[in-house]
Parts: C-alpha cells; structure tokens; sequence
C-alpha cells in the first residue's frame, strides 16, 4: 500500500488538476455479486464540488469531455484517522502512509472541476461486490457500483447501524435520516445516473452493508407492525 502511494507522488509530477462533479454516472457492470472488476467510469460533473469514486488526474481517459488539467483538487475523508487526507495536487504522503489503497480507491472521494461536462476515467482498483467493503464507525464516503441497482438501504444495512445517509450534488445536500419516508425509500442505486457517484454513510461502528436481518441468536425477530 505505502508503495502505491510514493508512486502517485512521483505521478502526480507528470499530471494535472482536479476539483466539481455531480451525477450522470455509469459504470461497466460488476460481473456478479461476488466477482471484482474494473471500471471505466463516466460521470456527468459540474463546475465545484461534488462526490464521485475515487481517482487522479492520470486516470482520465482520452475520451473524456472534461479533461485533467479541468481537475484541480481530490480530497479523500479518511474514516479511520477521521479527517481529511490530499490526494491531488498535493498528496499527503504522511497521512496516506497508514491506509489501505485498496480501501482509499474503491471509496468515494471529493472532486472539483473547473468545467462541466462528462467525466470518463478508468477506477483506480478492483471493485468488490458492496457487501465486502468495509465501514467504520463515523463518516464514510460510499461509491454507488452496479450491484447495488435497485436495492434499497433500509433492507441493506447487514451488521450496520446507519445514523445518517447523505447525497451532494450542485452544491446542494440531500439528507436522509432513519424512520422518515425519504429515508425508507432511499435506493442506493436508482437510475443509471447514480452509478459512480458516491453517498456519505455514518455508522456507529466498524460494519458491513448486506441483507438485513431482524434478530439474532438470542433474540427472536421482532413481530412485523
């Protein structure tokens, strides 16, 4: 992981800016639930900030409409050290030296841009299937992926206990908390658009998303309403 790291230092000496997307986004498919694959990424972004999964400027492909020197910053919230780490222009080598790169890249991440328009990049690592990814208690930056079409976050939330969910997109806050109707109805994928882009989660603990499941092994389901 470390060594991931003090490659991009030398990368970023050769590449451009980063800073503002929003949603129009689609990924090449998950092959299946279990199964991790690359991406190319395409998201439609605006000018300012917004949540996308995770890149730099080095993985914006050829074709894409808004191109790396449009970037010019990537901040990644580190939900372990709970605060945020640089990750382009000016990589935080120190901070990053303790994260998992695998983790950092297939998280969500921060973006501006200086120009709206479709964003295309290649992911930075393999994604697995949104059930194998890890939360930790606090904060985390969530990227949406294939698997999660149609799925909505109240039957998801597997070991975790979601305190709040929360969407970013043309410099507006979508805030989604527990037992509202906006809360229950929340997917975590909706429309292709969404995939890609990325949903903050806060947790209580360090958790997985997966099927939900009332009860335990010693104590029973609670009757329905």
């Amino acid at each position: 992981m470390k060594k991931y790291f003090i490659g991009l230092g030398f990368l970023f000496a050769a590449i451009f800016t980063f800073q503002s997307l929003t949603v129009e986004a689609t990924m090449t498919p998950i092959n299946s639930p279990t199964e991790s694959s690359s991406h190319t990424i395409k998201v439609y972004v605006t000018q300012g900030w917004n949540l996308v999964a995770a890149t730099v400027p080095s993985s914006i492909t050829s074709s894409s409409e808004v191109k790396a020197d449009d970037i010019t910053a990537v901040w990644f919230y580190s939900p372990v050290q709970k605060k945020y780490l640089e990750l382009y222009p000016n990589l935080d080598s120190a901070g990053f030296a303790s994260e998992d790169d695998d983790e950092v890249f297939t998280s969500g991440a921060w973006l501006y841009s200086n120009k709206t328009g479709m964003l295309e990049y290649k992911s930075m690592e393999d994604y697995t299937s949104f059930d194998k990814r890890n939360l930790y208690a606090g904060w985390n930056i969530f990227t949406r992926t294939p698997d999660m079409r149609r799925v909505k976050l109240v039957d998801m939330t597997g070991t975790c206990t979601v305190e709040k969910a929360a969407g970013y997109s043309n410099g507006n806050w979508a805030i989604y908390t527990p037992g509202t109707s906006q809360w229950r109805d929340l997917e975590l994928i909706n429309s292709q658009q969404d995939e890609g882009s990325a949903l903050l989660l806060k947790v209580t603990k360090n958790c997985n998303l997966g099927k939900s499941v009332s009860g335990t092994s010693t104590v029973p389901p609670t009757l329905p309403l």
